[in-house]
């Protein structure tokens, strides 16, 4: 008989959470659960640094990585991972192990899900504040995505907000360098005038 997973308890220490994600990472639904958990302790400073510590954000990528159809795993994972960066180790940690890709590609597998829509949005507006995130963005053609999710859940105000902050970091970063100045803002307009 199959051993049953065990739960994710709401208080328990970051490296319980994150070694049950380790041990289970076929069980999508375990992991969706461990990343709302991560998400809604991302506030407290001892929980974060140990977060930073354990590797936590490459937990959270794999589990994104191992079941990119899972469309509440992908969108608490964008929510974890926004929730999270407000910690620039965490920023660091996310845009030099590829997940921006990731979250782009959450964006790009459910454009009709409000949800994973919105926390993706949210999770690029705060990674945006760096301009190596702002950089990486637009590299991967994430500013038609941001512009298609507007266009596509018009009538939403919270994603139109998120997006919103999200093209406007990316914007400014072109104001703090003298070497992407150009190149950020005329790739910005050119994804933009592409949507059709």
């Amino acid at each position: 008989m199959p051993m049953k997973a065990p739960e994710v308890h709401l208080d328990a220490p970051v490296q319980e959470v994150l070694e049950i994600m380790r041990l289970y990472p076929q069980l999508a639904g375990l992991q969706e659960e461990a990343c709302v958990v991560l998400g809604n302790r991302a506030m407290e400073h001892e929980f974060l640094g140990e977060f930073v510590l354990q590797r936590g954000v490459e937990q959270i990528l794999l589990a994104m990585r191992n079941h990119p159809h899972h469309s509440g795993l992908q969108g608490h994972a964008s929510a974890a991972l926004y929730s999270l960066s407000s910690n620039v180790n965490v920023r660091s940690s996310l845009i030099s192990a590829g997940g921006l890709g990731d979250i782009l590609s959450a964006m790009r597998n459910f454009p009709g899900f409000i949800a994973v829509q919105h926390r993706c949005l949210a999770a690029l507006s705060i990674l945006a504040t760096e301009v190596d995130g702002a950089i990486r963005i637009v590299d991967g053609g994430g500013a038609r995505d941001i512009v298609q999710a507007m266009s596509t859940h018009s009538d939403h105000p919270g994603l139109q907000e998120a997006a919103c902050y999200a093209i406007c970091n990316i914007t400014g970063q072109a104001e703090t360098t003298t070497v992407t100045d150009f190149r950020l803002n005329w790739i910005v307009f050119a994804q933009l005038c592409s949507i059709g």
